[in-house]
This record gives structure tokens, C-alpha cells and sequence, in this order.
């Protein structure tokens, strides 16, 4: 991985622009490493070099302290939110890289994957870890994260086919055996590759022309999470809730907004109806997929004729008849009640609208500009 610009720098301002906007907070250390708490389990070639190296008259114990000093787990950042349902702090781990598009290798993604494994299992019975990252926190989960920035913008195509197993000119080309990245049961390792990136990016650019047209707030505006049985939303201001990993990883992310008003040139006040925004992350290339999204929409009483909702089709591969799709979608939901009227009048005020995916390299200049 030949690199002519900071990496780290790189990788830490794409990450921080793009999470600080969905309102995660990064906490202010950068870099920094931490001891290993299980150096035998983590380290077992080094720990068994270090131990044929020591000389005769060293006691066990002094060979192991020595050496949990020499093992470490790196942390290039870590961000964190509030889960709106657990009530946690949600600490991610952080792994930051920057690939041109050639140089992302299944076996270096293999690697990077047992490296955060192995951290946030240390970092869960870490004092130290705890101290530097989780002493705000009264409760709080670990996870991991890798973050692969592709920084000259030319990496279009499935990320997660690293992990399947392929044919390629006759013979098997095999892909990443999760079972062999060491992740222990109840930790989680959360991947944000290029594309994710392009889709998060999209939306900041798409909501930031919204506002500059004057049918989006500039800050009321909220990541919508319905009120579940089991899973109840927690009290409080609903504009400071993040977006969760979960939700921006979900086939679509709904953004809620109050009522915009604006006055163009000649002072007419301009008003855009209190409602929805919807990022579509699926290619659409079935109707089924929306008929499924009617349904959600409905259980959520979003679809109940009191909204202005737009649908915005934001996936890297947009199936050529989406909006046909759509529509046909919208026959066959009606259908499902009887042609009912009212449904048909919600289902066509609802406006939607093809938006191409942003490229990612929009700072690779400029910060190679600053590091020289």
C-alpha cells in the first residue's frame, strides 16, 4: 500500500466530517495504543519469542510483565453515541485506512479484521482502555469498527464479495472464513467500506441542497425511530437523537423534519409541509421491495396521509426500472385494500427521485496540499 499523503489524517477527516453530521462524537485521542491484557491468547509467536530470548535468571513473573508491556492493541479513534432504545453509549474501536481502489486485498481485509477482534476483547477488561475512552460513560458497550476510505474514488463494486467464495478462470478463489477472525460471541465488528462512505456522503450533500432550496431545515430535523413493543424510544430531545449504526446500514434511513418556511426575491413566503425524507439504499429491482416499504411505513402511521414524505433512490446500482417498480408497487399495495381511494391519494403524493452517489475523494487534494 504505497501512500503519497497522510493516510491517518486523511482517513480521521473523511470519518469525523461524515459521522459528527449523523451526531456521533469522536473522543479527542488519536493514535494511541494500549496494553494487551491477554498477551497469550493475542500474541502467541511473540510472547514464546520473547520467552526463548530472556535469560536464565529472570523470574516467570518478571517475563510476564515484560511482556505485556511489549504487546499492544492499537486505536486510531473512537466515536460514540446514545442508543436511542438501550440507553447505552456506544463506543466504537476504530480502524482507519485509506486504499486506492486497487490495493483493498481480501487478505488484508482478513487481517484488519483479527486485529480489531482481538482489541475490543482486550479493550472490554482494559483499565486503561476504560480510562482513556469509557470514563464519561456510566453504561456502555464496546464494538469494533473498520473504516476503509477509498481515496482516489475509483472503487465501485461489492464490497462484502471478499467474504464469498468465488470461481475465477477455472479455479476457486476463497473468500474471508469469518469463523477465522476470532471475534468472541456478543462483540461486533461493524464494516463503513467505500461504498457505505459514497451512500453516507450522499445523503449530507442531498439534505444540504434541500436546505439551500428551502424545503429542508437547517436544524430541526431528526433520525426517526419508531416506538417499538419491545423496544420503546428513550424520553427526551428527539433533535439530539443519532443516527445509529444500524439505521444507516438499513435498507432505507428516515429523517423527520418540522415545517420550513422561506421567502424568495420578492418576499413570498414559501412553505414546505412538516414530514419525511427517506434514503433508499436498494437497488429496486423488484416492486415487492416497495410494497414492503408501504407496509413499514404504514405499521410506523407515517403512511397516513398527514406527511409530506420523499423518497430518495440513493443505491450504487439502481435497477433500470426503478420508478417503474415503484409504481407497479403502488397498484399492487392499492389492490391489497380493495382500491381503497385514500390509500391511493397518500401513495401518489409521495414524491421520489433518482440521486447519484457522491465520490469520495472530494479531500485527497487538500489534504495532500497541507501534508507536503
Amino acid at each position: 500500500m504505497a501512500e503519497t499523503i497522510n493516510i491517518s489524517e486523511l482517513a480521521h477527516e473523511v470519518s469525523n466530517d461524515i459521522f459528527s453530521w449523523f451526531k456521533w462524537k469522536e473522543i479527542n485521542l488519536y493514535d494511541e495504543n494500549f496494553s494487551c491484557r491477554k498477551s497469550e491468547e493475542h500474541f502467541p509467536k511473540k510472547i514464546a519469542n520473547s520467552s526463548e530470548s530472556d535469560n536464565e535468571g529472570e523470574s516467570e513473573q518478571a517475563n510476564e510483565v515484560e511482556s505485556e508491556k511489549k504487546c499492544t492493541h492499537p486505536v486510531d479513534i473512537v466515536f460514540k453515541y446514545n442508543d436511542p432504545y438501550s440507553g447505552k453509549d456506544v463506543l466504537f474501536n476504530t480502524d482507519l485506512k485509506s486504499y486506492a481502489a486497487k490495493s483493498i486485498r481480501p487478505g488484508d481485509v482478513r487481517d484488519m479484521l483479527k486485529s480489531i477482534a482481538k482489541t475490543i476483547d482486550c479493550a472490554s477488561i482494559s483499565p486503561e482502555w476504560k480510562n482513556r475512552y469509557g470514563i464519561d460513560s456510566i453504561k456502555y458497550e464496546i464494538r469494533g469498527m473498520l473504516f476503509i476510505y477509498n481515496h482516489d474514488g475509483k472503487y465501485h463494486r461489492d464490497f462484502y464479495k471478499v467474504f464469498k467464495t468465488e470461481k475465477v478462470n477455472e479455479r476457486r478463489k476463497l473468500g474471508i472464513n469469518l469463523a477465522s477472525i476470532g471475534l468472541k460471541s456478543n462483540q461486533q465488528i461493524h464494516i463503513v467500506e467505500p461504498l457505505m462512505i459514497s451512500y453516507m456522503t450522499t445523503i449530507i450533500a442531498d439534505i444540504d441542497r434541500l436546505h439551500r432550496e428551502g424545503t429542508f431545515p437547517r436544524e430541526e430535523y431528526s433520525f426517526y425511530y419508531p416506538e417499538l413493543i419491545r423496544n420503546k424510544t428513550i424520553s427526551g430531545d428527539k433533535y439530539s437523537r443519532p443516527a445509529t449504526i444500524e439505521a444507516i446500514t438499513a435498507p432505507y434511513l428516515i429523517i423527520e423534519h418540522d415545517m420550513v418556511e422561506t421567502k424568495d426575491r420578492s418576499g413570498q413566503l414559501k412553505t414546505t409541509q412538516a414530514g419525511f425524507v427517506i434514503y433508499y439504499n436498494r437497488p429496486g429491482n423488484d416492486p415487492y421491495e416497495f410494497v414492503y416499504l408501504f407496509d413499514t411505513l404504514s405499521r410506523y402511521q407515517i403512511l397516513n396521509g398527514e406527511h409530506n414524505i420523499r423518497l430518495r433512490l440513493a443505491h450504487y446500482e439502481p435497477d433500470p426500472d426503478v420508478i417503474s417498480h415503484f409504481e407497479k408497487a403502488k397498484d399492487i399495495y392499492i389492490r391489497s385494500w380493495g382500491y381503497d381511494d385514500n390509500k391511493k391519494n397518500i401513495l401518489d403524493k409521495i414524491s421520489i427521485k433518482e440521486i447519484t452517489l457522491m465520490q469520495t475523494c472530494y479531500k485527497t487534494k487538500e489534504v495532500a496540499r497541507r501534508t507536503k
